[in-house]
């Protein structure tokens, strides 16, 4: 068998903690490239006077833009 000796007993330690330092690298980059499926309570805005973008709240239908004060209506779902 293993003759328990101080070199030995080393070798066996800086393994171990080599192989859990990798295994928590891992863990952390895999846990950190994981896309987060939140849907957020806002979403984006173009003024259709000025263009400017900014951002409202999910559920409103109508707001007005901080730039130019003019009221836009939000019924259809329009690409910015």
């Amino acid at each position: 068998m293993f003759q328990i000796n101080a070199e030995n007993i080393l070798l066996v330690y800086s393994v171990l903690m080599i192989v859990v330092m990798g295994a928590l690298w891992l863990y952390n980059e895999l846990k950190r490239a994981k896309p987060k499926a939140d849907m957020s309570l806002e979403r984006l805005c173009r003024c259709k006077s000025c263009s400017h973008i900014y951002l409202i709240s999910r559920y409103e239908t109508m707001s007005r833009c901080p730039q130019c004060n003019d009221l836009n209506h939000l019924t259809e779902r329009s690409k910015i």
